[in-house]
């Protein structure tokens, strides 16, 4: 639904293509996906070339809603855009920071690797969709725009505190973990 009605959500669809394994359930997710759209669509099936030429336009002008000139990205803005959005969203700057750290971690180790393979499969998806996110949002920048992207550090805080959990030993540590 999210997808429907506001074009940030996209980076999180690629999510469910790291995490789930056999190709049968991703043939189900991308259909379940493609049904689902048409029928959120549904009411407004009409309005949809609205729609279509609105993002074309975000996508080809440089200011918001489809406006400013006509390119694809003013580097100077994005990048500007870019640590804002980094600045004024610490905690999601500080999982992302620490995520980054334990995907490199757990390529470095083949042990540890293994045994966190589908928590390192869903940190990598998350760094992807965030990254997107980012690049969507830095563009057209408004603060509230990178709240889809927002939503899933809550994941990643408990896949890097599943991580965490198997390196310590202390009672505490087990306590906070549980």
């Amino acid at each position: 639904f999210g997808f429907v009605t506001k074009f940030n959500f996209l980076p999180i669809l690629i999510i469910p293509f790291f995490v789930v394994r056999k190709m049968k359930e991703k043939v189900i997710y991308v259909a379940t996906f493609i049904v689902s759209s048409i029928f959120f669509f549904l009411p407004v099936h009409d309005k949809f070339s609205y729609f279509r030429s609105f993002i074309t336009s975000i996508i080809k002008h440089d200011g918001l809603y489809g406006g400013g000139s006509q390119q694809v990205f003013n580097l100077d803005v994005f990048w500007q855009n870019t640590i804002l959005i980094l600045q004024q969203n610490t905690a999601f700057s500080l999982i992302l920071i620490l995520t980054l750290v334990a995907i490199v971690m757990l390529l470095l180790n083949p042990v540890n690797r293994n045994l966190h393979r589908k928590e390192l499969l869903y940190l990598i998806s998350m760094i992807l969709a965030t990254l997107i996110g980012i690049i969507i949002t830095a563009k057209h920048f408004k603060d509230y725009y990178i709240i889809p992207i927002i939503t899933i550090t809550g994941f990643s805080t408990y896949t890097l505190f599943l991580i965490t959990r198997t390196y310590l030993k202390s009672g505490y540590a087990r306590l906070v973990f549980i």
